[in-house]
């Protein structure tokens, strides 16, 4: 290569290195303008797509790591983020008895229709975990498929613990799983969003471990997710005045047992 073209070729590659960094910057920029309300809607739009990927399937198995071995056969269980059905009619199947809660509406009709096809019965019910009335006591909550990752904010999820906490009968126990983070996100893009998000007066902070995009020109696509750092789990939950029954990591993800002291 002449020294021309390498010339050029360098020039090229720090331009194209710089436009980079300028579009992950203004991605960052970006989810700082969203607010809760879109950021639940958006949440909602993504476990409406998934609910539906899920039912064609028609699978009611569970997963490798979603184990029923915290579970009594006479416990009383609410499924938090049940969807179509999978894991709710997998319980069913196995004898337990199950009540399921789920953010989409399309989602609960599903599910219900699905019980009704198998003659299983099990109430299911719209509504989120974070301002649901429960109205009763139960022995176990699950959160489904990484459903307490979609929480956004630690003060929020720590709010979660605290109100099943309220309602959990003695010797109760949460089950939530979680994938963890493979790095520490990059710190000046976060300070960022933080910025941007002050700045416009957006209702929810952004986090270390926040994963979120946004596709297309009008946000007509926003995914959100939060990975774990080591022991961040462990610390919401103390704060919600909980301990660690289990805590198993496997190949598809982290699944912890929760419950009162003493």
């Amino acid at each position: 290569m002449s020294w021309a073209r390498r010339r050029a070729f360098a020039a090229l590659y720090l331009l194209g290195r710089g436009l980079e960094s300028a579009a992950t910057a203004l991605r960052y920029a970006a989810a700082g303008l969203l607010d809760r309300a879109t950021l639940q809607a958006a949440i909602i739009e993504e476990w409406r797509q998934f609910g539906i990927a899920q039912e064609a399937s028609d699978d009611v198995s569970l997963f490798a790591w979603e184990d029923a071995r915290f579970i009594d056969r006479d416990d009383r269980v609410l499924l938090i983020g049940c969807g179509t059905g999978r894991d709710l009619l997998a319980l069913l199947d196995r004898g337990y008895r199950p009540d399921g809660l789920d953010l989409v509406p399309e989602a609960v009709e599903r599910a219900r229709q699905r019980l009704t096809e198998r003659t299983l019965e099990a109430l299911v019910r719209v509504g989120d975990i974070e301002t649901v009335e429960l109205g009763q006591r139960y022995d176990v909550f699950v959160f489904s498929w990484f459903c307490y990752a979609y929480i956004p904010e630690s003060a929020r999820r720590v709010r979660v613990l605290e109100k099943l906490s309220a309602h959990l009968a003695r010797r109760g126990r949460i089950l939530l799983s979680y994938a963890p983070a493979q790095q520490a996100g990059p710190r000046r893009t976060l300070r960022l969003t933080r910025a941007v998000a002050r700045l416009m007066g957006a209702s929810w902070r952004p986090e270390a471990g926040d994963s979120l995009a946004i596709a297309g020109p009008t946000m007509s696509s926003v995914t959100f997710q939060h990975f774990f750092q080591p022991g961040e789990v462990e610390a919401e939950a103390r704060a919600a005045g909980l301990h660690v029954l289990a805590h198993e990591p496997s190949d598809q993800a982290i699944t912890m047992a929760l419950g009162k002291p003493g």
